[in-house]
């Protein structure tokens, strides 16, 4: 129920009735609001929707595959992959220190514990 105006006099209502007609024409506007403001300028669709924003999202992707020793998509040259293993042997070798460190201060935080405590721990 509508309020009453602070000058207390009676409230005028005004309503809109839509037909069948409208009531659909509204219904597709409200869909295409909302899919756009999913899609946006900016959205997933958007970047889809053109040829070369794939292909070139595709190329990148086996580019890196390539040098990595994933797959064999492009035709590099040996010098290039030398190095692009070069670089992922030293990756692999900088976790695996990395891990063997951490276990390294676990073990001696367990024994400085464990002298301590008397075996507690």
């Amino acid at each position: 129920m509508p309020r009453l105006p602070v000058d207390g006099k009676k409230v005028i209502e005004h309503r809109i009735s839509l037909g069948g007609v409208e009531r659909e024409a509204l219904r597709s506007i409200a869909l295409s609001y909302r899919i756009e403001s999913l899609a946006g300028d900016d959205g997933v669709l958007n970047e889809l929707g053109s040829v070369d924003n794939v292909v070139g999202k595709l190329a990148v992707v086996g580019f890196i595959l390539e040098l990595f020793g994933i797959t064999d998509i492009f035709d590099f040259d040996d010098d290039a992959k030398a190095k692009a293993m070069k670089i992922k042997e030293r990756i692999v070798q900088n976790e695996k220190d990395a891990i063997a460190n951490r276990q390294a201060v676990s073990d001696a935080e367990r024994e400085f514990l464990d002298r301590i405590f008397g075996g507690l721990f």
